[in-house]
């Protein structure tokens, strides 16, 4: 004879963390599994409670997207910062040419060529 736990007991097993002793069950009693559904099935109020504390706060689609647009805006900003400071640089290098290469290692004339 197969062993049937009774409902309060496979609640129990389901509160205390004990599912893995339930699919064991569960493998040789199909009855079992309707059974297991209809103890953890919520109510429809315990359904709606549950989705109004997880679904999102009003208005947050919007606040998610204008903060993501600040996000980008000042991510262009600081691109173009980065742009300006450089420009000083790139065009000294191209009034003065790279005279940085035209030295050897040591910071002397280049080797002669070959």
């Amino acid at each position: 004879m197969m062993f049937r736990p009774s409902d309060r007991a496979l609640h129990r097993w389901l509160e205390t963390g004990r599912p893995r002793r339930i699919e064991r069950l569960l493998d040789g009693d199909p009855d079992l599994a309707a059974r297991v559904d209809s103890l953890t099935e919520l109510s429809e109020a315990e359904s709606d409670a549950l989705e109004a504390l997880v679904s999102p706060a009003q208005e947050f689609e919007r606040r998610v997207e204008t903060g993501v647009q600040r996000r980008i805006e000042a991510l262009e900003t600081l691109s173009t910062m980065v742009d300006l400071l450089g420009l000083g640089f790139h065009t000294g290098r191209a009034v003065l040419g790279e005279p940085w290469r035209q030295s050897g290692p040591t910071g002397g004339p280049a080797a002669a060529e070959e």
